[in-house]
């Protein structure tokens, strides 16, 4: 069976993807920086000290359910225009910024890479993918209505598109897998 469409639904949405990264990256960024200036965001918004965020031992099933909830919110972000998905993608950068640099004060550098990497790596380009779905249906839309389209997308560009959405949650399921299977075992491993 060839994946020649879903090479060409990647290069369809490569722009979009790499959009979607450059949000989540400048919300990390100042997930950094309201870390390093010593503000407790989780208290900010009245979640305490974010244990009640998620369980002490989550199942692959909770975070499965978590992470296609966040999946499904980015992709018909295109609703609003992109706007939540937007959003989405700077809260959650912020969101892993901040966690991110609390942990590498505490536990140091290496224990954020090893509590991220192993599904991170499978997560987050699932998630871009769904938000490059997105942005270029508002894109594609956005032009079908200014006239510089005579459609949205034709017939074989949606079922690319709906492939490339398939693909990237079968990913988001591997990642579910390998965080509950892999990084918690490396973590509970390296530092008890």
């Amino acid at each position: 069976m060839s994946l020649q469409w879903l090479r060409v639904a990647v290069r369809e949405h490569r722009s979009y993807f790499l959009f979607s990264v450059v949000l989540f990256l400048l919300g990390a960024v100042v997930g950094v920086a309201i870390a390093d200036r010593g503000v407790d965001l989780f208290a900010q918004l009245g979640l305490g000290r974010g244990e009640s965020v998620f369980p002490s031992e989550p199942s692959m099933s909770f975070l499965l359910v978590n992470n296609t909830r966040a999946f499904a919110v980015f992709l018909l972000g295109a609703l609003s225009l992109g706007l939540i998905t937007a959003v989405g993608l700077v809260g959650n950068g912020i969101l892993l910024g901040y966690v991110g640099a609390v942990a590498a004060a505490r536990e140091g550098l290496g224990f954020v890479v090893l509590a991220v990497a192993p599904h991170g790596v499978l997560e987050l380009p699932a998630l871009f993918a769904a938000s490059a779905v997105a942005f270029r249906v508002v894109a594609r839309t956005a032009a079908r209505v200014a006239g510089r389209r005579s459609s949205v997308q034709t017939r074989e560009e949606w079922r690319r598109t709906l492939g490339y959405v398939a693909a990237a949650w079968l990913v988001l399921v591997v990642a579910a897998f390998v965080e509950i299977y892999v990084t918690f075992v490396l973590v509970s491993a390296a530092y008890g």
